[in-house]
């Protein structure tokens, strides 16, 4: 890789993770994997959309800044997921 061992890309990827929110109000972080590649691993919509719910804002609200349809945004506020601790491992 060369001349890079791992410990330099260790300091690498700590040095160069990027968080943001996007104007749609998703969190984002990004970070280099070992290859170079960069990664990123975003919130859910769906968690979104319950997050501006519970901050008091309206479905149409929602979806506006969200930029998403308000029938998508009502099905996914009203949809019950279960908690990734207890979902079962299909066989």
């Amino acid at each position: 890789m060369n001349n890079i061992d791992r410990e330099d890309i260790y300091e690498l990827n700590e040095l160069e993770k990027v968080i943001d929110i996007y104007p749609w109000g998703q969190r984002v972080i990004r970070f280099y994997d070992p290859d170079f590649h960069i990664v990123e691993v975003g919130e859910s919509m769906e968690s979104v959309f319950k997050k501006f719910q519970k901050q008091g804002m309206s479905i149409d609200e929602v979806a506006q800044r969200t930029q998403h349809p308000v029938e998508f945004v009502k099905k996914h506020i009203t949809s019950q997921t279960v908690p990734t601790k207890t979902r079962k491992k299909i066989k």
